[in-house]
Formats: C-alpha cells, structure tokens, sequence
C-alpha cells in the first residue's frame, strides 16, 4: 500500500525522465552565444516544447581536453547513472597538437569507463578549422573508436558549425543551432525518442 501511496505523491519527472550527460569544453557551455543560445539550452527548451521528458545533464568545463576525460566520465557514470552519454571533446587537444596516440588514449580510456554503464555513447566529432591537417589524426581516432567501442557518431562541429565564428572554434547562435539539430536527430536515431 505505501509504495502505492508513494507514486501520488512523488512527481512523474522522477520515473519518467531520460538523462544525457553531456561532456565537453567552452562549446558546450556556450561560449561566443548569447543566453539562451546555446546548443544545450536550444534543446532542452525544444524537447521541453514537444514535452519529451529528457534532462540534460551539462558535465562540461572551458578548456577541456580530452586528458580529463577519465575522471569526469567516472563521475558522470558511478554518480549519475545517465542512459545516454555525448562525448563531445578534441578542439582544444587539436589545436594543442596533442599526438594521436595520446589522443587515442585519452578517449579510449574513457570509452572504456562508458561501455556497457549507459544505454549508447554518442561521440560528437570535431573539424578543426584553424589546423586542418589534424583533422586526419581525429578521424583516424575517431574511426578506431567506432569499431572498438560501437558509439553513435555524429560531426557535431562540423565546417557549417562554424561558419561565422569569430575565432574558427566557438561557434554563434547559428552554429549552435546547427549543433543543436545534429544532436537532436542523433538521440532519435540512437532511440531516446
């Protein structure tokens, strides 16, 4: 009777809801947007309208790189246990220069962490406009990543992205909802919705 008692009681939100960590650098917390703009927020208030219960849980810091990754995915994971995990790192490791073994690494450790604790990764590729020729390095790691550890890929910074950015990394209002679109479509696909 009492656990019967206990829905009444409790809100919906708390059975209903599907959680998406999110794990990234300036881009995600919305540098270069204006308040409201952000990619995260441009989603959490379209899923909000089409009321899709979806919490989006912004794990995401200025200057990340991919190195940090393992301690931020340990937290997200054994803390709170979200069902879906966007990786969306690498800008700053590839304007960095940072060797793509290290690189390799740095996500596979993390990948690793991730298996198997939600219900699908989405891995959120890069362009990198202001060095071009690491973008073969990324998708070397990217392409390794994928047949190892079976994340959903999606080009979330893509060329379109960034198109009007003042500095070739941060996107504007625009670029962030062009990200915003990417990742909405690739949550359908991978089935949170």
């Amino acid at each position: 009777m009492f656990k019967f008692l206990l829905c009444f009681f409790l809100p919906i939100q708390i059975f209903a809801s599907t959680s998406v960590a999110i794990i990234g650098d300036s881009i995600s917390i919305g540098l270069n947007s204006t308040p409201g703009n952000s990619f995260i927020e441009v989603l959490q208030d379209r899923y909000a309208l089409e009321e899709k219960d979806i919490v989006l849980l912004n794990r995401s810091y200025g200057g990340a790189t991919t190195d940090t990754l393992f301690n931020i995915g340990i937290s997200v994971v054994t803390m709170e246990h979200p069902e879906y995990i966007i990786i969306f790192l690498g800008i700053n490791d590839a304007t960095g220069m940072v060797p793509e073994d290290q690189l390799l690494a740095n996500f596979s450790s993390m990948m690793q962490r991730c298996h198997g604790n939600c219900k699908k990764i989405i891995l959120g590729g890069v362009y990198c406009q202001l060095n071009p020729a690491y973008n073969t390095v990324l998708v070397n790691v990217y392409t390794h990543l994928i047949n190892a550890y079976n994340p959903y890929p999606v080009l979330l910074l893509s060329q379109d992205a960034l198109v009007g950015s003042i500095d070739g990394v941060h996107p504007t209002d625009a670029g962030h909802a062009i990200i915003a679109n990417y990742i909405y479509d690739a949550m359908h696909v991978v089935g949170a919705y």
